[in-house]
């Protein structure tokens, strides 16, 4: 008969069975630990053993090796569901063997093989004003300026901030003051004039944050929290914004299955295909969730109105606005951005590239003007890189590429950023 073992105190084994003969020496007894369980049992006579002192019959007995864990269910397994390997052929090659076909060219081969929509023309001339910085010009203030104005000011119990060529004759000397062709107008650059203390505080903030997230190689979401939330919610907030909004849509498939790629096989890009996410331990997640930040237009009750009486000629699947029958369905998209970060090897490109095509799919359903530009921004590290996103004949889709938007590495670059997102806003 099998009993069971006592225990002393805190559940250390005594030696001993219930029969009180002896069960040898200490490394018998941890030799034989791999065929007990924990939990409570009953010995043969019915009695009620102490916990941790079961012995387990050995025809029944698996080694802890070869035990299993439980497998979740499938809707408890997320974006590990699907096991296989990842396509290692996702890239712009790929992508341009798909329907649509997407391909990257630059603005001088995209010129050369067919012709460039006017409106895509009109927003790159915008973007690309014929200055050399655009630091706004109210914030050069001039020794003599500053020593006539501090002592009024001060009467009242006020301070001047800090400006730019004061802060360069700090003790620390932290950096140095931009130089003249740096400053742009402040009536090229459109900044509020209430809000140009507000924008300084945030450009040198996300220059602050910048060298930190340099210096301790950042994972991308704290990229996005530090350097790209504050410089799109600056421009915003600003009275000319009024109506644009920010959305995360990092998990925003792309929806209908009818709207998305065809692989050259010809099938489309389903869930289970993988590439590589934005997702802290980089794992997989599908290609039908593709970028990270969109801005978009918040609809006022008259237009609601408008688009809700359009839907009832349409299937529920079509009442979205985008290329999404996420949250975001409701909000039409006008710029795009993707984040990566220095240290992440995977192709962000990618990533936009199916995105537009989900969105040349979408108007192309609707009947609606694909003529209209597909911006896009990659932002990596510090450099925020422009694509330019627009349908040549035949329905392929060119990202035009790759300019530089501007850099957070420094001020001027900075302010740079400001001006032109401003511009995709407007």
């Amino acid at each position: 008969m099998v009993g069971h073992k006592s225990t002393g105190p805190m559940g250390v084994e005594d030696g001993t069975t219930a029969g009180g003969r002896g069960r040898g020496t200490t490394a018998a007894r941890v030799a034989r630990a791999g065929r007990t369980t924990r939990g409570r049992g009953r010995g043969q006579a019915g009695e009620v053993a102490q916990e941790y002192s079961v012995v387990v019959p050995s025809e029944v007995f698996n080694p802890p090796e070869a035990s299993r864990s439980r497998s979740r269910s499938p809707s408890k397994r997320g974006k590990t569901l699907d096991k296989t390997k990842a396509d290692p052929s996702i890239d712009m090659v790929y992508l341009g063997a798909c329907t649509p076909s997407v391909r990257l060219e630059t603005r001088e081969v995209a010129m050369a093989n067919g012709s460039v929509p006017p409106m895509v023309l009109e927003l790159e001339s915008a973007l690309m004003p014929p200055v050399t910085g655009f630091i706004p010009s109210s914030l050069i203030v001039s020794d003599v300026l500053y020593a006539y104005l501090q002592p009024l000011l001060s009467a009242n119990h006020e301070h001047i901030q800090p400006l730019y060529e004061d802060e360069a004759d700090t003790p620390r000397k932290s950096r140095l003051a931009p130089r003249l062709h740096e400053y742009l107008p402040d009536t090229d650059l459109n900044i509020p004039a209430d809000f140009r203390q507000s924008v300084k505080a945030t450009v040198e903030q996300v220059v602050r944050a910048t060298a930190r997230n340099t210096r301790l190689a950042a994972h991308e979401r704290q990229w996005g929290l530090t350097t790209v939330a504050p410089l799109i919610n600056e421009v915003l907030k600003w009275p000319q914004s009024q109506g644009a909004i920010a959305l995360n849509v990092e998990n925003c498939p792309i929806d209908p299955l009818d709207i998305r790629m065809i692989r050259p096989d010809g099938h489309p890009f389903k869930e289970e295909t993988k590439t590589k996410s934005s997702t802290i331990d980089d794992t997989e997640v599908t290609t039908t969730r593709m970028v990270d930040i969109s801005l978009g237009l918040e609809l006022d009750t008259q237009d609601t109105s408008l688009v809700n009486e359009a839907w009832k000629t349409k299937n529920d699947y079509e009442h979205s606005l985008n290329q999404s029958m996420a949250y975001i369905r409701s909000n039409p998209l006008f710029l795009d951005l993707e984040l990566k970060s220095l240290n992440q090897n995977r192709d962000p490109v990618v990533q936009l590239g199916i995105w537009m095509a989900g969105l040349y799919e979408k108007r192309k359903h609707h009947g609606w003007d694909t003529s209209v530009p597909m911006p896009g921004l990659l932002v990596a590290g510090h450099d925020w890189k422009f694509y330019l996103g627009f349908v040549r004949g035949g329905g392929v889709v060119i990202m035009q590429s790759s300019k530089l938007f501007g850099s957070t590495a420094d001020t001027a670059g900075t302010f740079e950023i400001i001006y032109k997102l401003n511009i995709l806003v407007q």
